[in-house]
């Protein structure tokens, strides 16, 4: 404050910036003041990002998963979310430029603009606005390279929102082979199906085509077999109706081959 006023800043502005300051702080205090990253274990250390931040991406099927079959990994993605605290009227993405990452709204208001008419009429603009909503935009960053942005992003107040990169997702996921061949099977998936759709930016479509892409994936149906296919489940023919197998069939991970050969990992792995 006393460098501001040395400045000869406006006090209407000077207590803006104060105020913002504080926020900013405030969200910022565990990873930036403290340095807690620093001081504590590395497994310490996720387990608080994934404690602070793994709710912003439970939400998205492909990310939720990863809690149950490599929380090691999710532990990682939480960890590598970027946090932007943003201030009011302060542009997240603007419609025409290129995608960085999926961005996600944590806290504060934010309004999303899109031009329904591939024409670029003005008047067909469409407003959403979103008051403390957990909504991620364009998943589709991920896994290509260049996505340009057909809506814009914009803070009606002072808030925090997050950026997650495809680079950092490949770096998370790398270590682990059956991790990443899952992966890069959804997102080959993903991008066909929102090339199919042919509307970037639609908060809907991207939810549907997620859902779609994690249903029909080949580890997601191994993990989890529907009851007819577990091996428990079948009688083999003559064999007593009472007798039963023991083995489950999601009790396996990945059955009777390596998926990193079947799926070429490598291509998404040198994004």
């Amino acid at each position: 404050r006393s460098h501001l006023q040395t400045m000869q800043c406006s006090s209407p502005l000077t207590n803006r910036i104060m105020n913002f300051l504080n926020y900013k702080l405030k969200q910022t205090a565990v990873i930036d003041d403290i340095k807690l990253h620093e001081l504590i274990s590395r497994p310490l250390h996720l387990e608080l990002f994934t404690s602070t931040q793994g709710h912003y991406l439970a939400g998205l099927p492909i990310f939720s998963m990863l809690t149950s079959t490599f929380p090691e990994v999710y532990s990682e993605m939480c960890s590598v979310l970027k946090i932007i605290v943003c201030d009011t009227s302060e542009v997240i993405f603007a419609a025409g430029t290129k995608a960085r990452g999926m961005h996600i709204t944590a806290k504060g208001c934010f309004m999303l603009r899109m031009i329904a008419d591939d024409d670029g009429d003005e008047s067909m603009v469409e407003e959403i606005t979103f008051d403390d909503v957990v909504q991620p935009f364009y998943q589709i960053a991920l896994f290509v390279h260049v996505v340009t942005h057909s809506a814009s992003l914009q803070a009606t107040t002072v808030g925090q929102s997050f950026c997650l990169e495809g680079d950092d997702v490949v770096r998370c996921i790398s270590h682990i082979p059956t991790c990443a061949s899952m992966f890069y099977e959804y997102a080959k998936d993903f991008i066909i199906e929102t090339r199919a759709a042919g509307f970037l930016g639609d908060l809907a479509t991207e939810h549907k085509v997620a859902e779609k892409c994690y249903s029909k994936n080949s580890f997601v149906l191994a993990m989890n077999p529907a009851s007819e296919f577990m091996i428990s489940n079948i009688r083999i023919a003559g064999e007593p109706a009472t007798a039963k197998l023991s083995h489950d069939l999601s009790s396996q991970r990945v059955i009777g081959r390596k998926p990193t050969e079947r799926f070429g990992c490598s291509d998404f792995l040198t994004r």
